[in-house]
């Protein structure tokens, strides 16, 4: 349920965004007095949005670069395998790299999402609920109707023309209106036949109920029904002379003295008396010409409107493939040492030249390893130097070679990198790092540079590390100690990989 919330939620932020766009075209289009039947195309535009969660990219797109809000579901890890140089010792490493299942807390933002979307629901039944009420109520009572002819019904207990149903859409006339079963008004009801205006009025109502809480929907359907009035009014007089308008603007204002037919989302009875008499007063032939550049206005518009942007990350992004890190038990550490990334009380990210790796602390497994030699980022120091920054939840490494523009993505929990145009802006990146020299004294052996600040959930700090008794892969672990040194503990993260 979420995640149709979550689907819902953006489609309608981009279909307000549209919506504004089509406000904009239709003031134009009523200030050149472009016929009505245009703005009712312009409407079409966000619904469609509204209902299709899928969209071409285009680079015309006027919208916003669309950003879905989906929490982050950490689940299981997939353990990449590192290649050693032996078909033996790649059996011994897959045996002693267990998959890890990592816990995911419970994500508050998760739990106000799951809220919204009950509300969402209940407001969404009770909206259609109430739809189908009123139909069922409005068709109670029009059982005793009379048939006046064709499909022109004759009814008591209602005070104005409406047309009514869905497969045989039936005009109904109060019986006190008798007279009136070829006059203009009948005329305006059959245009709403001949165009299918019941069909798109009940789509309209449907899509509205399922965003109900968006103010710019219900602004749009508003507009819509008030749109198809005029314009079904426009092609009523189409057919006569023009010296008709007085006479049908009189017979409109004789009917608005009626109550209506008010929220029943199949019936033609919610009316703007004035709106539209103002409107069939100024009504005149439009010219060929008006109605083209119209026509040219809502293409482009439901092009730059119905496409997405194609975004600069997606634009520019890459998948790349990853490849095992190439490491013995004698690799050596080289002059800058395991250069440590990340630590917290589950996971443990570090680097050197000779890899990036992720090890978690409960299942004592690595669970992660990217070869940097292989996407040119294994320079620690220099003209070659790759910058390596972790997010502040150690949920992505961001890989940066400084001789680029260009950086890569590692996602930890999907194991996937991606190489994108470097940007970090408005990312924080994990900094709770001492020098080790500060925590530990005069550095002794082979010792990360710097130790990471963790701090435990009873308030209690550890500083973590990565050492190593011999300048060589195999005798690399990470340690932790506690502020007040009654606390230590060290994981050997490559124990079992070279036997």
């Amino acid at each position: 349920m979420e995640a149709i919330f979550i689907e819902i939620v953006n489609m309608s932020y981009q279909a307000a965004v549209v919506i504004c766009f089509v406000l904009g075209g239709r003031f134009l289009f009523n200030v050149l007095r472009v016929p009505k039947k245009y703005n009712c195309m312009l409407w079409m535009i966000p619904f469609v949005r509204l209902i299709s969660p899928f969209s071409i990219e285009s680079i015309a797109s006027l919208l916003p670069e669309k950003e879905p809000f989906i929490p982050e579901n950490i689940g299981h890890m997939a353990v990449p395998e590192i290649h050693t140089g032996s078909a033996a010792a790649d059996a011994a490493i897959k045996q002693a790299l267990p998959v890890s299942s990592v816990e995911v807390s419970v994500n508050p933002i998760q739990v106000w999402i799951f809220v919204l979307g009950l509300i969402w629901i209940v407001g969404m039944a009770g909206f259609l609920l109430y739809g189908v009420i009123s139909c069922l109520w409005l068709k109670r009572k029009l059982l005793c109707s009379v048939c006046l002819q064709d499909n022109i019904y004759l009814a008591d207990y209602i005070d104005t023309p409406f047309v009514f149903g869905i497969i045989r859409p039936r005009i109904y006339i109060p019986s006190a209106y008798a007279e009136m079963g070829d006059s203009y008004i009948v005329k305006h009801e059959q245009m709403h036949i001949k165009r299918r205006d019941y069909l798109y009025k009940l789509a309209a109502f449907v899509i509205t109920g399922i965003h109900w809480f968006n103010p710019f929907v219900w602004a749009a359907y508003i507009l819509l029904c008030k749109d198809m009035e005029m314009a079904c009014d426009e092609a009523v007089l189409k057919l006569y002379e023009p010296d008709c308008r007085k006479e049908y603007a009189k017979v409109l204002l004789d009917c608005a003295a009626g109550h209506g037919v008010y929220g029943v989302p199949l019936a033609f009875s919610e009316r703007n008396p004035a709106g539209r008499i103002r409107n069939i007063m100024r009504y005149k032939k439009p010219r060929a010409g008006l109605s083209a550049a119209a026509v040219v206005v809502v293409a482009l518009l439901a092009v730059a409107m119905i496409s997405n942007p194609v975004s600069s990350e997606e634009q520019f992004a890459r998948a790349i493939e990853i490849t095992p890190p190439d490491i013995t038990r004698d690799t050596s550490l080289g002059a800058d040492l395991v250069i440590l990334d990340y630590a917290d009380s589950r996971r443990v990210i570090f680097h050197g030249y000779f890899g990036l790796f992720v090890y978690d602390k409960d299942s004592e497994a690595m669970i992660g390893a990217v070869n940097l030699e292989a996407i040119g980022c294994d320079g620690t120091q220099g003209d070659d130097y790759c910058e390596v920054s972790v997010e502040r939840d150690g949920s992505r490494v961001y890989l940066a070679p400084i001789s680029g523009n260009m950086m890569y993505v590692y996602d930890v929990a999907k194991q996937s990198l991606v190489m994108k145009p470097h940007d970090v802006d408005g990312i924080e990146m994990f900094d709770a790092f001492k020098e080790s020299g500060e925590v530990l004294g005069e550095p002794q052996g082979f010792r990360s540079w710097r130790s990471a600040v963790i701090t435990q959930e009873d308030g209690s700090v550890r500083y973590g590390y990565v050492s190593a008794a011999e300048n060589a892969l195999e005798s690399v672990q990470y340690e932790e100690v506690g502020a007040d040194g009654s606390y230590s503990e060290a994981y050997p993260v490559f124990f079992g990989m070279f036997r």
